[in-house]
């Protein structure tokens, strides 16, 4: 089968891409990856077709939005900044989606792949939603990003009025686009779930499943890329050899113009605390000298390098979340924008997290009473190993791969 694979985004977003690339070629299915042209490597190197959509998603390209993102703590401005960016040629976007998902089988799209879902639509190409949280999924039993419920017709209530706000966002953002295209689909934010098949690509115990979900929803379990041919460099190796148990930091594309103070404080907390740290820099741009308590690191895979710390400090992404919990380590969740505090929510309603610290709270004092109680307390991390057990019992990408092979080619009703 030819199967397109659209997404949209940060590493987070790509990453669970690139695993299920990975396994459906390996089960002899032809691949094109249809996304930002920075993950062009990663995705070649796995065998599959590239079709770059829309520009470069380079550090000097998102630090300016993402400064303002984080800046502000309403999260409707947040998603209207980020729209604003990943949305600012939807003309290019829609061309460029048309003509990759040209001959193809089956598309499987990210669900902020607008144009990407405009595409499959208009060329009448079956096509399965994917997302990695249920936060954002309108339900009677809960507010969005797992902000807790006021009942079920507050709820309702809260759902519709998000709705109305996005309906006109999507006038303000495709609109003139809308006009020149008079006979294609119509961009959705909120009402874009497939009518073939939704796939939730997250863990049952972190994206909660409610009765009034899309009937076609199939929770899948979270999507590993798996790297067995990673080595560790020598000099991290050596690193923890001395120290088997150090703080982990990591704000993975979080990082912004501040990454120095940020950095600086990341240690600073931990030397309070008294703990070593590795600090991985992601997009942050800093300067620091490494001493017998500090390890900088530029991109490893998760995998291997997380279950070698005793807690990570991350930005609470769906990808890096999820990785904590799988590798049976508990978190000190910095969430940063929209999504993200629904995660930081979960981590700790799940006893996986002491409470979260929202990115314009973050201080020293703070994240050191923080990591004091993770490491005091061993609830944390025996919470964190039932958890990466169960995750290892869901089969995830496998799963997905499954039922992708068994799509029906005709709308649910």
């Amino acid at each position: 089968m030819r199967i397109a694979l659209c997404t949209i985004g940060s590493t987070g977003d790509i990453q669970p891409f690139l695993a299920l690339a990975q396994v459906l070629i390996a089960r002899k299915h032809e691949v094109r990856a249809c996304t930002n042209g920075y993950y062009r490597e990663r995705f070649e190197a796995l065998g599959a077709e590239f079709r770059a959509i829309g520009p470069d998603a380079t550090w000097e390209r998102v630090r300016a939005p993402l400064q303002q993102i984080i800046a502000t703590q309403n999260p409707m401005t947040q998603f209207t900044i980020l729209a604003q960016e990943m949305f600012e040629n939807p003309a290019d976007a829609y061309s460029d989606s048309i003509a990759a998902l040209q001959g193809v089988d089956l598309a499987v799209v990210h669900f902020l792949d607008v144009m990407g879902t405009v595409a499959a639509n208009q060329l009448d190409v079956p096509w399965a939603q994917v997302r990695f949280e249920s936060g954002g999924i309108a339900t009677a039993y809960q507010l969005a990003l797992h902000a807790g419920s006021l009942g079920k017709i507050l709820n309702r209530v809260s759902w519709r009025a998000g709705e109305l706000y996005w309906a006109h966002q999507e006038r303000r953002l495709f609109g003139r686009w809308a006009e020149a295209h008079p006979d294609a689909p119509r961009p959705s934010l909120m009402r874009g779930h497939s009518p073939y098949l939704n796939l939730l690509a997250a863990s049952r115990t972190l994206a909660p499943v409610y009765p009034d979900f899309p009937a076609n929803l199939v929770q899948t379990g979270a999507w590993f890329l798996e790297e067995p041919d990673f080595q560790l460099p020598r000099e991290l190796l050596d690193f923890l050899a001395r120290h088997p148990r150090p703080l982990l930091a990591t704000f993975g594309s979080m990082g912004a113009e501040d990454g120095q103070p940020v950095a600086e404080l990341l240690v600073a907390a931990a030397r309070q605390a008294g703990v070593p740290i590795i600090l991985q820099r992601g997009f942050s741009r800093f300067e620091l000298s490494e001493a017998a308590d500090l390890y900088i690191a530029d991109y490893l895979p998760h995998g291997w390098l997380f279950p070698r710390a005793a807690v990570v400090v991350h930005h609470a992404g769906a990808g890096t979340s999820t990785a904590a919990c799988r590798a049976g380590v508990p978190s000190i969740a910095v969430p940063h924008l929209l999504d993200q505090f629904g995660w930081a929510r979960q981590l700790h309603r799940e006893g996986l997290a002491p409470r979260p610290i929202p990115r314009t709270k973050l201080c020293a004092k703070k994240l050191s009473a923080a990591i004091r109680e993770v490491y005091g307390n061993s609830g944390f991390t025996q919470r964190a190993r039932e958890v990466a057990a169960q995750i290892a019992s869901e089969r995830g990408v496998e799963l997905a791969a499954d039922v992708l092979e068994k799509l029906p080619r005709k709308r649910a009703s």
